[in-house]
């Protein structure tokens, strides 16, 4: 069923006043069906919100991009990558260290803990447990690798390997020759059970610097 072009010029109006509608508010008022709306959208150039279950719509004018390429309106999220998949895939792979879910929560104006779990085995990301927490790389290897690197390159800017004094050096070593299986984090516990502060980005730095992990394939 066609709208009437001046039902349709108002409906498009009342959009771009609101900034954002849902398909219901849409089809009320174009007084339409799901699929007669679809084409108005089209036809509009609309973008369809990544979150809220994909509900919302908004006029391409209307859309203010921030840096990372998100808009969010009331709660409701428009990127300029598309839906949510590509938005995740898109803003990991435009940063240069990578990113924790609480940075990538920041940047999506969403709890991103709620949804990584569902792109695991999707190629979406590339995850590696670092320290104490998980960071989430491009998923390409080449750029998940330099991701990485800049990644240690700025944690070793705070936190400096010379600074461990060589009584503790030696204690982190003798830990690491016990249990060379254990990661960073088990490490870092090991020496504070004995009382000696090392955090495990500390003891990040120093495996590297003396190459006593082979650096392990990002997964």
């Amino acid at each position: 069923m066609a709208v009437p072009a001046q039902v349709a010029q108002k409906t498009h109006d009342a959009l771009c006043s609101a900034k954002t509608m849902d398909s219901a508010q849409l089809m009320g008022l174009l007084a339409c069906s799901l699929r007669t709306l679809q084409r108005c959208l089209r036809k509009w150039g609309c973008l369809t919100s990544f979150n809220c279950n994909g509900q919302y719509y908004a006029l391409p004018h209307v859309v203010q991009f921030d840096q990372f390429g998100i808009w969010e309106h009331y709660g409701r999220c428009f990127s300029r990558f598309g839906n949510l998949k590509k938005t995740v895939a898109s803003v990991i792979d435009e940063t240069t260290l990578g990113v924790t879910a609480s940075e990538l929560t920041s940047r999506l104006h969403v709890n991103a803990h709620s949804f990584l779990s569902q792109f695991a085995d999707k190629h979406v990301f590339i995850r590696e447990k670092l320290a104490s927490s998980y960071r989430y790389f491009s998923s390409d290897p080449q750029r998940a690798a330099m991701q990485r690197d800049n990644y240690l390159a700025s944690v070793e800017q705070d936190v400096r390997v010379s600074t461990l004094s060589d009584s503790v050096a030696v204690k982190l070593l003798l830990a690491w020759i016990e249990t060379p299986e254990a990661d960073p984090m088990e490490l870092s516990k090991r020496l504070c059970q004995q009382h000696v502060a090392v955090t495990a980005d500390a003891v990040v730095l120093f495996l590297k610097q003396h190459q006593l992990h082979s650096k392990k394939k990002l997964k």
